[in-house]
């Protein structure tokens, strides 16, 4: 039975009070916490940099694969799988990657400006509602279990 529950705390990202300190000490208690929290948000920008680079290059060859005229179409867009996984694995807060190496890719092409942030914001809106929908209904990333 308390394994269970572990399982399921860890889905949630929680933890046992004792996990941490072995102690029960209440969240935010000790004078680390300005350290740790610099260190994740570090982590979460090295994150989202690599994210955007990813997408970038990912959305470059996947224009690559235009098959019309127009070489901003495409009908195979394999940056958006990227996303949902790293949206999946690292988390919600890593979406302004998304954002970055969609507009970077979209103004590559011959569009506005303008339209390269709709078409930006439309990549990150469409990552983040299939990322909610698979932890929602599917089990997130832990859906093989």
């Amino acid at each position: 039975m308390l394994a269970d529950t572990d399982l399921q705390n860890d889905k949630r990202g929680l933890s046992s009070p004792e996990d941490s300190s072995g102690v029960g000490t209440p969240p935010g208690a000790g004078s680390s916490e300005p350290k740790l929290k610099l260190a994740e948000y570090r982590r979460d920008f090295i994150a989202a940099v690599v994210l955007a680079l990813a997408y970038f290059v990912v959305g470059k060859l996947g224009l690559a694969l235009a098959l019309s005229s127009r070489p901003s179409l495409t009908s195979v867009w394999p940056p958006s799988g990227i996303a949902i996984a790293a949206l999946l694995l690292l988390g919600y807060r890593v979406w302004p990657g998304i954002l970055v190496g969609a507009l970077a890719v979209e103004l590559t092409t011959s569009c506005t400006m303008g339209t390269a942030f709709g078409v930006a914001a439309g990549n990150v809106l469409e990552s983040l509602a299939g990322a909610w929908l698979a932890n929602r209904f599917a089990g997130g990333r832990y859906f093989y279990e």
